[in-house]
């Protein structure tokens, strides 16, 4: 017979749902479920206050079945449905077939599973078992593979995620405490064999790294979790100041571009400046998939560069970075159904290439002319040694341009890659091409045909500025 409960885990939990304000009538709360103790423990403890104080408190229960333990997971999704209906809880089930899958892509597509089905369920939130220690391990991990102040938030009690609340109400209980209230109870737990693989970062750090630095400070969990709780109030403290200041460095927003002002951003710590970019990207849609700190900081010499000097970052197959004097411009790459389809040079005069977010202008003239402020790179050829029609394209399998400077031929995509180019945004780089000659790269590489000597009389200047 299940037996109401009461303590310090009930206690918790009560506290935070009223926190919250999700401890009203009628509110609809999705249980997030393994079968593991921690999982289960916070499910009986909800049905623990519904018996109580709500009756009018509707519980569902979403269990993920991954498929990478198949004898496991069916008997762990049967013990877990049978408790379900124990507890009169609506119990849902979703099934994946990851079977090669490790812990994180696992993770990634469990969280998926359940925020699909919050929505699906018109959950008022999400309730998630993670406790303590889990944050701690968090913490710990983020650290040893590199993050900022905002990765040391780890978990938040509450947060949102894709307009689904998320609460984890156990997030400053110990495992401890939520084992003893398992054993207390009595309740149908099952164990993930795979959680004790040392294979996985998170295994070993669990099972080996923390039980060594437990030996150098028996209150290391409590540290790391009171760093987490620090981060996140300066993160909250941040979130109060930086739309004062954003509304200052941004000149203009659209869904296609996000245009800075250098100077004004020139004008705080580096830090700061730091901050800002990382909280102006995230507001991008669709959104960027890597905000890494490199990113950032080679975000941030964009501001410290030579005006005159030619600069972009890509970002993603999306998105691109580009630094045209005083203004900072992030721009969509937009999507065509032609993939650089080979485009001849109008010569001279303005060629709009939207498929690579930019145009080229050619001038015809005696005389060299210097570059003009308002664009971004530059090359001058002579003109009576072009011998065909240029053709603008992307690039082609076994690509090779003879860069000037050096001997012989080298792979565009060699070229490509050493300029740190992603792969998935190298076709939307032009080349200037006669023949099968390579000329010119915009912003990558000028090739040695056509190069100006003292004899040239006739001098093709083209000009390639990114279209806003």
């Amino acid at each position: 017979m299940l037996v109401k409960a009461s303590g310090l885990l009930v206690k918790e939990l009560r506290a935070v749902l009223v926190k919250h304000e999700l401890f009203k009538t009628n509110r609809r709360l999705l249980v997030g479920c393994s079968g593991g103790p921690d999982s289960t423990a916070l499910l009986h403890a909800l049905w623990s206050l519904r018996e109580s104080e709500m009756a009018n408190l509707y519980i569902s229960v979403v269990h993920v079945n991954h498929g990478l333990r198949p004898l496991e997971s069916d008997k762990e999704e049967a013990r877990l449905q049978q408790f379900a209906q124990l507890l009169g809880v609506t119990f849902i089930v979703k099934a994946l077939n990851l079977k090669d899958a490790g812990h994180e892509t696992a993770r990634t597509w469990r969280y998926n599973a359940f925020l699909a089905v919050a929505a699906q369920e018109k959950s008022n939130a999400l309730l998630l078992a993670h406790h303590a220690d889990d944050q701690a391990e968090t913490v710990l991990m983020r650290l040893l593979r590199g993050t900022g102040l905002t990765g040391l938030c780890a978990m938040k009690e509450i947060s949102n995620y894709q307009k689904i609340v998320v609460v984890r109400p156990l997030i400053n209980l110990s495992k401890k405490v939520i084992d003893n209230y398992v054993k207390q109870h009595n309740l149908p737990v099952s164990y993930d064999s795979s959680n004790y693989s040392m294979k996985y970062m998170r295994s070993r750090l669990r099972y080996e790294l923390m039980p060594l630095l437990l030996s150098y400070n028996p209150a290391v969990k409590k540290n790391l979790c009171q760093l987490a709780s620090l981060a996140n109030s300066e993160e909250q403290a941040w979130d109060d100041v930086l739309p004062n200041i954003l509304n200052k460095v941004i000149c203009k927003k659209t869904n296609d571009q996000l245009i800075l002002d250098v100077d004004l951003l020139m004008r705080y710590k580096i830090g700061l400046q730091q901050r800002l970019i990382r909280s102006l990207l995230r507001t991008l849609q669709p959104r960027l998939p890597n905000l890494s700190f490199r990113v950032i900081k080679a975000i941030c010499s964009l501001l410290a560069a030579d005006k005159t000097l030619a600069r972009q970052i890509i970002l993603s197959d999306k998105w691109r970075v580009i630094r045209e004097y005083d203004k900072l411009k992030v721009l969509r790459n937009k999507t065509l159904e032609c993939h650089g389809t080979p485009m001849i040079l109008k010569i001279p005069g303005k060629n709009y290439l939207p498929f690579f977010n930019g145009l080229i202008e050619g001038i015809i003239s005696e005389v060299q002319v210097a570059p003009r402020t308002v664009y971004v790179d530059y090359a001058v050829l002579d003109y009576d040694l072009i011998t065909e029609k240029l053709v603008v394209r992307s690039r082609y399998p076994g690509d090779r341009i003879a860069c000037l400077g050096m001997m012989g031929l080298k792979k565009v995509k060699n070229e490509f890659i050493d300029v740190k180019i992603p792969r998935s945004c190298r076709e939307r780089i032009p080349l200037v091409c006669m023949g099968k000659q390579i000329i010119w790269i915009p912003t990558v590489r000028r090739s040695r045909y056509a190069l100006i000597t003292p004899r040239t009389t006739k001098y093709l200047h083209l000009f390639w500025s990114f279209e806003s």
